[in-house]
């Protein structure tokens, strides 16, 4: 520090690894401590719109809410990926990983409208956060929405990948559930056939997605009064 200072690399490299090493040993106080430092003094040094300070607050979001203190850690998340989509634009990867990170926190916060609010995306990072928060809308019987941000997620996956792609099919089958959960069979069952004949091409690799998609077709022709179909679809299976 009394040579170079504290406004360089490795004088910051110093108080992170300090930071971490009392974490790991169990002293949140003594880390705490240490991230926020490193994290002032990175803006003193670069600045509050540089990606290297933004950087510094996603080091110190991740402590927080690794230690399940969230509304701690979700406004640094959205001060970091503010700074990040204005240097480099919605398609970086540090971006996409801070949006991951509110999205998760939002879910853990039961803010679950966040993401949708503050962005509007189109990559596969973007859906699968909207498929997480409409299994939880599903999970709290929130149907609609949860249809809404299943059917948008599914088709943010059909536009960049196409339809024969794993991901779309497994939010297809999510879907499928839903429609269950309304009693809407008919539209549940057409659902889960379109995935099993997917998860059919790969029966290898997909066996589980196959079982499952099979499985809950089954149910769905059952619960419709087609006990003949589900029978046979189920032996034609095994």
């Amino acid at each position: 520090k009394d040579r170079t200072g504290v406004h360089n690399r490795k004088y910051l490299f110093l108080v992170n690894l300090l930071a971490a090493v009392y974490q790991v040993s169990g002293r949140p106080e003594e880390a705490e401590i240490n991230y926020v430092r490193s994290k002032d003094l990175l803006k003193e040094w670069v600045g509050d719109k540089d990606p290297q300070y933004a950087e510094g607050l996603n080091i110190l979001a991740s402590f927080y809410t690794g230690l399940g203190r969230f509304e701690k850690g979700l406004p640094l998340l959205l001060e970091a990926s503010r700074i990040f989509q204005s240097t480099f634009g919605q398609r970086n990867s540090s971006y996409i990983h801070c949006f991951n990170q509110i999205a998760m926190v939002s879910l853990e916060t039961g803010l679950y409208q966040l993401a949708l609010d503050l962005f509007d995306t189109r990559h596969k990072e973007f859906a699968y956060a909207l498929a997480r928060i409409g299994h939880v809308y599903y999970k709290t019987k929130k149907y609609e929405k949860s249809r809404l941000l299943f059917e948008q997620a599914g088709e943010i996956l059909k536009d960049i990948s196409g339809e024969n792609t794993t991901d779309y099919h497994i939010i297809l089958n999510n879907l499928a559930l839903l429609h269950m959960a309304k009693e809407e069979y008919a539209r549940a069952a057409e659902i889960f056939e379109k995935a099993r004949l997917f998860f059919q091409k790969d029966i290898i690799a997909e066996h589980q997605n196959y079982i499952s998609a099979t499985t809950n077709l089954a149910k769905a022709y059952m619960e419709s009064g087609k006990n003949q179909q589900a029978e046979q679809l189920l032996r034609e299976s095994i």
